[in-house]
């Protein structure tokens, strides 16, 4: 028995779905995808970042924003965890909730995502020229990883264990790698 024929929506219609349900779901050629929801572990995290990036960033003019800003990144429409975005905001055209210019772009990694993460999602978001940082970050141990676009259009990778810190020099911002593991202890217990 074959698989159903998949439903295609216009960009009005899955604005309008959205709206309707309050569910996120990613967009591509009409085709929609509802996102699951997470973890404890990947809640929290989620918030140890946006937080300390909140924090790093005072004063200065880029902005963090949490996995409600959707992004449009390659035709495609994703809600990244974490996204820093700095001025001016530009939002898409047809999806004027969806910005196209974010500098940083975080992920945590879930095993039902993780290759998604790393292979799909990333060709995508490569394709928006001021994406400078993609960070993809493990639940599960003290580790991250760090593509960075270079001036000639590269992408450099750096591994980053515990003790390691994250350098996003485009946004002027470290960040200790354990300093996102912050608080997950008290899951564990």
């Amino acid at each position: 028995m074959g698989q159903p024929a998949a439903q295609f929506y216009t960009i009005p219609e899955y604005l309008a779905l959205e709206a309707r349900t309050g569910i996120k779901h990613e967009y591509h050629e009409g085709v929609v995808t509802a996102m699951a929801g997470g973890t404890p572990e990947h809640a929290m995290m989620l918030t140890n970042i946006a937080s300390i990036l909140h924090e790093r960033l005072k004063g200065k003019p880029c902005k963090p924003f949490s996995s409600d800003l959707k992004v449009k990144a390659g035709g495609k429409t994703f809600y990244p965890d974490v996204s820093v975005v700095c001025p001016p905001v530009r939002r898409d055209d047809e999806m004027t909730d969806a910005i196209t210019n974010p500098r940083v772009i975080i992920e945590v990694l879930s095993e039902s995502t993780e290759n998604y993460d790393r292979v799909e999602k990333f060709a995508f978001y490569r394709e928006n020229p001021e994406l400078i940082d993609y960070v993809l970050i493990s639940p599960n141990r003290r580790y991250a990883e760090h593509y960075s676009r270079e001036a000639n259009g590269s992408w450099n990778l750096e591994f980053l264990g515990g003790d390691s810190t994250l350098r996003l020099a485009s946004i002027e911002c470290e960040i200790p790698v354990a300093e996102f593991y912050e608080g997950l202890e008290l899951l564990l217990s």
